[in-house]
């Protein structure tokens, strides 16, 4: 069996993809508001070695994705590639695509400790 990008099939890159496309739209579009869960992931699929599941695994990609929560469903999502899962490079981005008054739900972690100070405008 074909190993395509550490997903396990043809059919399952074909899904990603389309969610990809849908959520890559034109700049100035709409920050996402209300209750938003925000994230970071390695995307770049299976490494060998001691080190393949480290964040600085040469052939993975950190990507930090908001999603709206509405219930059970997932609404609109941003995402955006960085070099590090810092407190600059977070909040940059939850400013750049959440509205201010939203609910920033975390993970908790270090990165995200200065939201509340840096924005003044997310509860989290």
């Amino acid at each position: 069996m074909m190993d395509f990008m550490g997903f396990g099939s043809y059919e399952t890159v074909w899904a990603w993809l389309q969610k990809i496309r849908r959520a890559m739209v034109r700049t100035g579009r709409d920050k996402l508001s209300g209750v938003v869960e925000v994230n970071e992931t390695l995307i770049g699929g299976t490494e060998s070695g001691k080190d393949r599941q480290r964040r600085g695994a040469k052939t993975k990609t950190l990507v930090v994705v908001a999603a709206e929560c509405s219930g059970k469903q997932i609404g609109q999502v941003r995402f955006r590639c960085i070099e590090s899962a810092t407190s600059e490079s977070l909040i940059s981005f939850i400013q750049d695509n959440i509205t201010g008054g939203s609910k920033v739900i975390t993970d908790g972690s270090s990165g995200y400790k200065p939201l509340a100070q840096a924005t003044g405008n997310y509860i989290q």
